[in-house]
């Protein structure tokens, strides 16, 4: 019973949006009179239309309490999309500013300043924060516990790598003009394709809305084809006292509001966190490359006796249909582990390229400072997790040996991905070469990157939004459904 008002409760709700929004202020302008005017709104529009589809009050109130069910949990997730869209803007301004500042002064302390001028809301806050860190604090540290204040509150891997490499060359020095445009280019690739990807969720809310309430209009039209058929009609009858109508509108009206409240909240835009834990990659990993297809049989052994000596045990009890039903569940269960370790190199792909590139990034910085072995050296200390182990033997292999190009084609190759492996083989390129012409081939390194990076994040975003437009054409189901059932009930009645 707690749980139940605490998820409607005005004053839960407000706190758990502080919570998520606190950064952004986002909490202004939410009170509850506007909490109470959206209850309100959300009432009167559900209820318009179970009038309209001329359902019974039972089935009025049921669908119009699963509504208001679903507003507490949209308002929640709203603003918490609504604040990480603005924490990404805020992380783009700093980024940027940082880099064009740091390039001007080569000090940190002046890039902080330039954008603290620049920012607003929590971003100045966290900025004034590591600027009083870097003016009264103690200790060798200093920097790094200041862009710790910032990271706590922004954290992704690219700022973390932009501070990595400001604190490097404060320390040490030297030329940045390639580890400079090393991150120019990353930042200015992941930026766009993160606003463009914005652009493109909010167009297919806006059209799978719009296709929603379409649907509903189109399921309107069986309801008031009877009234037109009574007109023509000695014996007129009014399918919407039937109870078989009120439950099937009832169904429908609770579907279609299920996929609008998905619709509105799904997204939440966490744009700066990887989704996917190390022990989720690692998982997937495992499944992937280092599990059997014979082991997966051998765990599915009971599950596919049980029901092979259910299905035999109907056919015996002349239970024909359930026998046929346990033979095809038979089928998916049998199918199921060449499937699963199908899916789980994919997904193993998709991780390596995301961390790939990202390692990538850091090992070019790397190389702008220092010898190739060392930078590689350097690079295993924060790799991803997926590609620590396989560095690991790839260190191993080249030490041992610094001019054998094998360890360059066997590193990664498991996963079969020729954008990874084609980066991977410049950099053998780069170990014996000179200064100048080192520089140029780490450039192309940098632009392969770049390039490997942009279309990993199209691909990814390409997938998600092409779900999302597949499931547009749900509510058509919906409505379809809906007809249907109105047209199986006027028949029967009719005829």
């Amino acid at each position: 019973m707690k749980r139940i008002i605490n998820y409607f409760s005005y004053k839960q709700i407000k706190k758990d949006i502080y919570k998520d929004t606190e950064s952004q202020g986002r909490t202004k302008g939410f009170n509850l009179k506007l909490y109470l005017l959206l209850m309100l709104l959300s009432f009167i529009l559900v209820f318009s239309f179970c009038l309209l589809f001329k359902i019974g009050l039972f089935f009025n109130c049921l669908v119009a309490v699963f509504f208001l069910t679903q507003v507490p949990i949209i308002i929640r997730r709203k603003y918490l999309a609504a604040s990480n869209e603005n924490k990404f803007k805020d992380v783009d301004i700093y980024l940027h500013q940082m880099l064009y500042s740091f390039r001007r002064s080569s000090k940190i302390d002046r890039a902080l300043k330039d954008s603290y001028k620049i920012s607003e809301g929590k971003l100045k806050t966290c900025i004034k924060k590591a600027l009083d860190e870097l003016s009264f604090g103690v200790g060798e540290n200093v920097y790094k516990d200041a862009f710790d204040i910032i990271e706590a509150e922004y954290g992704c891997d690219r700022m973390r790598a932009l501070h990595k490499f400001l604190m490097a060359v404060e320390k040490k020095g030297g030329n940045t003009r390639n580890s400079l445009e090393v991150l120019n280019y990353d930042f200015d690739n992941w930026v766009s394709s993160v606003y463009k990807f914005q652009k493109e969720i909010k167009k297919i809310r806006r059209d799978t809305t719009i296709g929603l309430f379409i649907s509903i209009g189109l399921a309107l039209i069986t309801s008031y084809l009877c009234l037109s058929l009574n007109r023509f009609s000695q014996n007129p009858i009014d399918i919407t006292k039937d109870l078989s109508y009120n439950i099937s509108t009832s169904i429908f009206l609770i579907l279609s509001i299920a996929f609008l409240s998905w619709n509105l909240s799904s997204y939440k835009g966490d744009y700066l966190k990887s989704i996917r834990s190390d022990k989720k990659i690692m998982d997937n990993y495992n499944l992937a490359f280092k599990k059997s297809t014979k082991s997966l049989y051998l765990i599915s052994i009971p599950l596919i006796v049980i029901i092979l000596l259910a299905a035999i045990i109907c056919l015996i009890l002349k239970l024909e249909i359930i026998s046929i039903y346990l033979l095809i569940s038979l089928i998916f269960i049998l199918i199921h582990p060449v499937t699963a370790k199908r899916r789980a190199k994919k997904i193993a792909v998709n991780d390596l390229r995301e961390g790939f590139t990202s390692w990538l990034r850091d090992l070019s910085l790397g190389l702008s400072k220092a010898p190739l072995y060392v930078a590689l050296e350097q690079s295993l200390r924060n790799c991803p997790i997926i590609i620590k182990e396989e560095l690991e033997k790839f260190l191993e292999k080249i030490d041992i040996n610094p001019l054998d190009v094998n360890p360059y084609y066997e590193f990664l190759s498991e996963f079969n991905c020729l954008d990874v492996s084609s980066a991977i083989r410049t950099l053998y390129s780069i170990g014996e070469m000179e200064n100048e012409s080192a520089d140029e081939t780490i450039n192309v390194l940098v632009k392969r990157n770049n390039e490997i990076s942009q279309k990993f994040d199209e691909e990814r975003y390409s997938d998600i939004t092409s779900s999302l437009k597949f499931l547009e054409y749900l509510p058509t189901f919906f409505a379809a459904f809906k007809i249907s059932a109105d047209m199986l009930l006027i028949i029967t009645r009719y005829l």
